[in-house]
């Protein structure tokens, strides 16, 4: 990457946050260099699709580990644009040096949780314990430069925040992308994995789906649990490598079907007048919207 020529530099570590930062890209018009973290297939695969696409002019991708970046952002004071303000490396570069400007992404719903950064009720950690001197710092810049109007943010969500640029994925959706998939599609949970949902429940959640259904697995279910859905009658699991913001892009007239994630609020946007519903479950409980 030629970084000199750039007037921002972003730093993600998902696929949905590096969608995210190639939408601030075309909405701000600004050069940008987008590092991408070192490690797995699917940043380097969302990549090579978000290239093919066409990137907005000035914009371009490459691959770094975290010291990479680092040594990219703190070479001097410059405009930084972050997908996840919790994370490690970014509380760390905080805590070393403010850019002179600092942009936050999505990460998901972990989004929701920046309001309460922003009033002083929370840390800028995802958990209250502790508060090492590297956390203190991090978050003394963060809201420094809230209070100096330097800080902004770029989200799907109304967040209460000052300086809230909307993204509508407005790129995406000029892609002209078109994509076929369903009618019915279930969107893959991590909650088994993350201990929220026993195996048998999520099974038995996933097999009272309507059928046929095609089941795109989340990035972090494990191959265990995949084969286990392989075997429901109806079922058909679908894995293009790539966020699912990406895969059903252009569709339309979608039966989407989900536990509670922020992809229902990402494709609900992105499918806005396709015809498309999406429901939202619990393993106890059903809200649906459209």
């Amino acid at each position: 990457m030629h970084s000199n020529s750039a007037s921002a530099v972003a730093w993600v570590e998902s696929p949905l946050q590096l969608l995210s930062a190639v939408e601030y890209a075309a909405a701000s018009g600004m050069p940008m260099d987008i590092v991408a973290r070192k490690g797995g297939a699917q940043l380097p695969q969302t990549a090579a699709r978000l290239i093919e696409l066409g990137l907005p002019e000035g914009t371009r991708i490459g691959h770094r580990s975290s010291a990479g970046f680092l040594a990219l952002a703190l070479r001097r004071t410059r405009h930084w644009i972050v997908g996840d303000a919790f994370s490690g490396v970014v509380r760390g570069a905080l805590s070393m040096r403010s850019p002179s400007r600092l942009t936050v992404l999505d990460d998901g719903s972990t989004s929701l949780l920046l309001p309460a950064v922003v009033t002083g009720i929370a840390p800028l950690t995802r958990t209250s314990i502790g508060s090492p001197p590297l956390h203190e710092r991090a978050r003394t810049a963060f809201i420094g430069l809230c209070d100096q109007g330097r800080l902004e943010f770029f989200s799907m969500y109304a967040l209460d925040v000052p300086q809230l640029t909307l993204n509508n994925f407005a790129w995406l959706r000029s892609r002209g992308i078109d994509s076929h998939h369903g009618p019915v599609v279930i969107l893959g949970s991590a909650a088994v994995v993350d201990g929220l949902s026993s195996r048998d429940a999520y099974l038995d959640w996933v097999a009272a789906q309507p059928r046929p259904a095609t089941y795109f697995p989340h990035r972090r279910e494990t191959e265990a649990l995949l084969a286990l859905v392989a075997h429901i009658d109806g079922v058909s699991i679908s894995n293009s490598g790539l966020p699912i913001e990406l895969t059903l892009a252009g569709a339309g007239r979608l039966q989407i079907r989900s536990l509670p994630s922020s992809a229902t609020r990402s494709l609900g946007i992105i499918l806005e007048g396709s015809g498309s519903v999406i429901t939202t479950e619990t393993l106890a409980e059903t809200t649906v919207y459209s």
